[in-house]
């Protein structure tokens, strides 16, 4: 029940957090040292704590196969990134689309969890593996 109300709780929040990062990342910016640690981050941080707060679902090997082949992925999108030097410093240009994906995953996985049974929510974590696959692999 708690893991039902969270989820239909942290959607809005989640949508928020993905707009304002969408709205930042579409801007061409300076690469920092910093930069590629937050997705590498973040995307496993949410996964581990989506999976342990809905622990009747882990996804077992199914996830852990979405998941590689979201870093293959994510190693081809991130050929997309266009790098410029200006004034000096690196700037890149990103696509959005990989955050675009894994907040729809994410957005799955969370509707599942408040409206069906472990086993629907297990192939939305399966989602969820995919997309942060892929932020990892960028």
């Amino acid at each position: 029940m708690i893991a039902r109300i969270l989820a239909v709780l942290s959607i809005p929040l989640v949508a928020v957090g993905l707009w304002l990062v969408i709205r930042q990342v579409r801007r061409p910016s300076p690469l920092r040292r910093w930069t590629p640690v937050i997705g590498l981050v973040m995307a496993p941080l949410g996964m581990l704590l989506n999976i342990v707060i809905l622990r009747q679902a882990a996804p077992g090997r199914a996830g852990w196969l979405a998941g590689i082949v979201g870093v293959l992925f994510g190693i081809a999108w991130d050929r997309t990134t266009r790098i410029e030097v200006a004034d000096g410093r690196l700037i890149a240009r990103r696509s959005v689309l990989y955050l675009v994906l894994w907040g729809i995953a994410y957005a799955i996985t969370q509707i599942l969890t408040a409206v069906t049974v472990a086993s629907w929510v297990s192939a939305g974590l399966v989602s969820l593996c995919f997309a942060t696959g892929t932020a990892i692999g960028m």
